[in-house]
This record gives structure tokens, C-alpha cells and sequence, in this order.
């Protein structure tokens, strides 16, 4: 049984992902590159020779003879400037002797500027500043024809333009250059080192294809009875996984991925894969525990060789990602009517954003009860709208048969402008709900997550989650002496076979079987639903740890919520 988000994964036409991408290569066609068919255009000019480079100075020409300093762009060796897009394709300008050069291209997405020298070896790239450093040239104003750079100058590999088009001819607000930052973070680690292997020359241009992505679940908040949204500030990033694509003549069946220490990944041998014709894609196991992937580098081990791929600092993430807020219409029978969305980061700044400069497509999922819209490979799934277009901020469900009684979560996830994906939950809370649930169940969950791997609380699953909730070590109302009695005194719901899989991140899942074998049926078994049919729970040998609801799925006998008397007490 696969998570939620990672079954919508699977369901792309094309793997659409965060991406650290070694791009391949497009055919070139003339001098001016491989990006035909364009007829959206941009001609962008600069010169790279007259402005101020560390190379140029004398004193700095003397230090070379005394030791190796680090590496400065050196602007007589700057031959061509290329333009690349995230599908490897790019078109190029030489530069004359007098250091200007003019290159045209396709504007209707971002791209990533380099400096290239005779041996297509890489020389430097162009930043706009405040972490943008690709060009999101979509975004330029429709009457802008040309750009002119103006003088660039370089310290080291960072080449930065006289004239910065930013808030000029790319007119963003500052909401949106904030979003823009943390969009282009990792596609803009490429155009940094488009050489990945090391051996000299820019991969994409030997024909390589390789990339190392992220895939980022979110937790948006939660909805109400009635449907009413309540934010997450900052986003609350649950967890994320790494997928490493490999275009190759031969594939092997497995990877392994190692991260810097505190990654969660150490020779992690990927545990999903999907296969196309000419590219694998292979899934790291999900990581919770860091939710956010420290920077650094991170390497795959493929076939004989180790790939490696630095990932930039992801701190800013929970307050620049851009969340669609789900905004539910009923009709007067309670079922739902439609879904609107306004995006906003996940700072809580309510300014507008237009999401024609982050938005790339969106879709809407439903998980729930009852009858689903149609036929749908994730268990639970009751509607999927299919990707809709940026512009699009509602969806008038095709069936009007979903009560939103039977609701449990609402997925908004979306692919950016630069390949970035994520799926944003919104868990539904029930009119009997406790008050403050989500926040409460979240707190309980990192304080279970902190004792994963202790033992001490082997066949004491109850005294476990109690504390959980309770943020006590030792608990001081757990009311029931074993699990089983506790089912019989909280008001379960879903009680079907599958029914936990309606539950409420947070939940108290049942079963009447502690150990799976039929052992301990006088005690029972629970732990907490961490969604994405997964549970933490103090496991009958192994103590503290996260499994699979399946692994217990046919003792299963429904779902609580905590009662009060386990909230935290000072």
C-alpha cells in the first residue's frame, strides 16, 4: 500500500519533482542552440569584458605565483554564454573580442545563464541577487522584447549584471521574488555546478542525463466541520523523499543514497522505482525525521559510479513555499459543490500572488468515505480533478454526490515553474472533534517521534500514546489498563476493515490484537495515525517505531480521537 503522495506521483504523465537536474542534452542546431520551435522570444545582451573581475586585477595576478587562490571567473577565457532550460535544452551566443554578446530565446520559461570557456568547460554563472540566481523569464512583462545586462562583473563564479532586470523588466512583487527564491533553489544548484561528474566539461553537453530530486509532503493545517480552513504558520513540512532519475541504455534495479549526517540517509537502498522506456526513476524511503533536508552534498551510487549533488540550505522552506489554501462551497444537502483556492506563502503573508509566476499546474484530491467519483488506484480516494491549469483557482466537482461529512482529507498538490513538487494535506476535523486538534495531534506525534527507538515502552502501547499526548514521561490520567478497554470506552469511528484509513492525522488507531498473532488478544494494540497509512506506536519487541498500518490492517477495530483528560497539564 502506497502513501498517498506517492501513488499521486506515479499517476504523472512525466516525473514532475523537485530537482537537483544533471540536465541531458537537446540536439544544437546552428549557433544558436537547441531550443527550436520557440516563437515566444527574449533577446537578452550584456558584455562581460569591461566590468570589474578579480582576474583582472595585478595584485591578484602575483598571488597566482605565490600559491593557487580560489577560482576567479577570468573574462578573457569566457567564450560563449549559454542559456539552458530544465529539459536540457539551450541555446548559446559566442562572444566577440570586445566582450559583448547577444543571445535570443524562448521566454516562456525559467532558464539558468552560464559562462563557458573554448572547451566548454564551465567559467561562472549569472545571479539577480537576493537567491535568485536563475532567470524566470516568464515572468517578463509582455511589451519587453530585449534586455540589456549591461556591463556584467564577476567575484569567483558569481557574475552579476549592471543592470538587474529584476523588478524592471521581470516586474515581481516582493512576495512573489520570495517565492521565486525558494522555487529556484535547486535548479539554480545546477546552473552553479552544471558539472556533476567532475571530469571538466558540462554534463549536458556529453549527452548526460541524471537528476536528484525532492519530493516535499506538507502539512497545511486543517478544516473544520463545515470545510473552514485554519493555517499552518509556518508550513509544516512532514517529511520528503529523494528520487533519483537515470536516462540510460542499462538501469540497474536499485540505488542506494547517502545524504550529510542528520540526513536520515546512509547507503539507503531505494525501496520504489518507476520504469519507462528510456529513464528509471528510483524513490528513496520516505524521511521523517529530519522533515527538511539539511544542506550539503548528497551522492547515488549507480552502477559503478557515485554521483554526487550539493544541496542548498532549506531552512527558509516552510515560510517561502507557496500554499493553495482549499476554500470548500457547499450545497444545501451538505455535499460538496466546488473548491476555490487562494495561494499564499507559508510565512502567512496575505498578499496576493499571481500564481502565473510560481504556478506551473495544480490538482485537487479528495480522500474520504462513501462512494467515490470514480474508479481510483489510492485506497480511500474518492475524486481527483486531474492537473488543472495555474490560472485556475476553483474546480466545480464533476459528481455532486461527496458529502462532506464523509470527508477526511483534502490533498492540493502542484508542480512550480521550475519542476518543484509538493502535496499540501488539509486533515479534516469533525464537528466532535477535540478543540485545537490538529495542533495538539502534532505535538503529540513529534513527542512520539523524539523516543523512536526506546525499548522501555515494549507492551506498553497505551501508557505510550498517553504520554504522547499528555507530553509526559509518566503520564498522569491514562484511565484504562490496556488498550482493548480503552476502545471500549471512547467513541470509535470506522470500524470497517479499511477504516482506518479515514482517520484524522493524529487518531488513535484500534486493533484487538496486540502482537498480530492472535497472543494478546486480552490487551489489544494501539498507536497514533501519522496518515499516509502510516502509524507510530510502542511496538510488542521493537519498541518505539513507525510501520505500515497493514501490518496489522485485518485486527483492525476503529479510530478515537484522545480524550480530554490527555491534554498536557503544567
Amino acid at each position: 500500500m502506497k502513501k498517498p503522495g506517492t501513488m499521486f506521483i506515479k499517476n504523472l504523465p512525466s516525473l514532475c519533482l523537485v530537482g537537483l537536474i544533471a540536465i541531458g542534452l537537446m540536439t544544437i542546431v546552428g549557433t544558436g542552440g537547441g531550443n527550436g520551435g520557440a516563437t515566444n522570444i527574449i533577446t537578452i545582451k550584456g558584455n562581460i569584458l569591461n566590468g570589474s573581475h578579480a582576474k583582472n586585477l595585478w595584485y591578484d595576478r602575483l598571488l597566482d605565483k605565490i600559491h593557487s587562490p580560489a577560482y576567479a571567473l577570468d573574462p578573457n577565457e569566457v567564450a560563449k554564454v549559454m542559456v539552458f532550460y530544465q529539459d536540457g535544452s539551450h541555446k548559446f551566443s559566442k562572444v566577440t573580442e570586445d566582450g559583448n554578446f547577444s543571445i535570443t530565446v524562448d521566454k516562456s520559461a525559467p532558464a539558468g545563464m552560464i559562462f563557458v570557456g573554448a572547451g566548454d568547460n564551465f567559467l561562472g554563472y549569472l545571479t539577480l541577487g537576493d537567491g535568485i540566481d536563475t532567470l524566470p523569464l516568464n515572468s517578463i512583462a509582455d511589451d519587453v522584447s530585449e534586455i540589456d545586462l549591461g556591463i556584467l562583473s564577476s567575484s569567483g563564479l558569481i557574475v552579476e549584471p549592471s543592470h538587474n532586470p529584476l523588478g524592471n523588466e521581470i516586474p515581481l512583487t516582493p512576495e512573489e521574488q520570495k517565492a521565486l527564491a525558494q522555487c529556484d533553489d535547486l535548479f539554480s544548484s545546477i546552473v552553479k555546478n552544471p558539472d556533476v561528474d567532475g571530469n571538466g566539461i558540462i554534463d549536458f553537453l556529453e549527452g548526460k542525463f541524471f537528476g536528484l530530486q525532492i519530493l516535499y509532503y506538507l502539512n497545511g493545517g486543517g478544516l473544520n466541520g463545515n470545510l473552514s480552513p485554519t493555517v499552518n504558520e509556518p508550513a509544516n513540512i512532514t517529511g520528503y523523499r529523494l528520487a533519483f532519475d537515470a536516462t540510460d541504455a542499462y538501469r540497474p534495479d536499485n540505488v542506494d543514497f547517502t545524504g550529510p549526517p542528520g540526513s536520515g540517509l546512509l547507503n539507503s537502498t531505494s525501496n520504489q522505482s518507476n520504469i519507462y522506456t528510456d529513464r528509471t526513476t528510483y524513490f528513496s524511503p520516505y524521511i521523517h525525521s529530519p522533515s527538511i533536508p539539511p544542506a550539503g552534498q548528497y551522492t547515488v551510487d549507480y552502477k559503478t559510479s557515485t554521483l554526487t549533488f550539493t544541496l542548498p540550505d532549506q531552512s527558509a522552506a516552510p515560510s517561502n513555499i507557496v500554499l493553495p489554501v482549499p476554500i470548500v462551497t457547499l450545497n444545501d444537502d451538505r455535499t460538496i459543490q466546488k473548491v476555490n483556492w487562494v495561494y499564499r506563502l507559508g510565512s502567512g503573508a496575505t498578499a496576493a500572488l499571481d500564481p502565473l509566476t510560481i504556478i506551473s499546474k495544480i490538482e485537487l484530491q479528495i480522500d474520504g468515505s462513501g462512494s467515490p467519483c470514480a474508479s481510483y488506484p489510492q485506497q480511500g480516494r474518492i475524486y481527483n480533478s486531474g492537473w488543472l491549469s495555474a490560472t485556475t483557482t476553483g474546480h466545480v466537482l464533476t459528481c455532486q454526490t461527496l458529502n462532506c461529512d464523509d470527508i477526511t482529507t483534502i490533498y492540493m498538490a502542484y508542480e512550480d515553474l521550475y519542476e518543484n513538487h509538493y502535496v499540501i494535506t488539509w486533515n479534516i476535523s469533525q464537528s466532535d472533534a477535540p478543540a485545537n486538534f490538529n495542533a495538539w495531534a502534532s505535538s503529540a506525534i513529534e513527542w512520539a517521534y523524539s523516543r523512536i527507538g526506546e525499548e522501555e515502552w515494549k507492551e506498553w502501547c497505551l501508557r505510550f500514546v498517553a504520554c504522547a499526548f499528555q507530553q509526559d514521561e509518566n503520564g498522569h490520567a491514562i484511565y484504562w489498563n490496556s488498550a482493548w478497554e480503552a476502545a471500549q470506552g471512547l467513541e470509535l469511528y470506522n470500524q470497517s476493515y479499511d477504516g482506518w484509513l479515514y482517520a484524522p492525522r493524529g487518531a488513535l488507531i484500534f486493533f484487538y490484537d496486540a502482537d498480530g498473532q492472535g497472543l494478546l488478544h486480552d490487551y489489544g494494540h494501539v498507536g497514533i495515525y501519522l496518515g499516509d497509512e502510516n502509524m507510530i506506536h510502542a511496538h510488542w519487541d521493537d519498541g518505539v517505531k513507525t510501520d505500515q498500518v497493514e501490518i496489522l490492517e485485518q485486527h483492525y477495530i476503529g479510530w478515537a480521537y484522545p480524550p480530554e483528560e490527555w491534554r498536557a497539564t503544567d
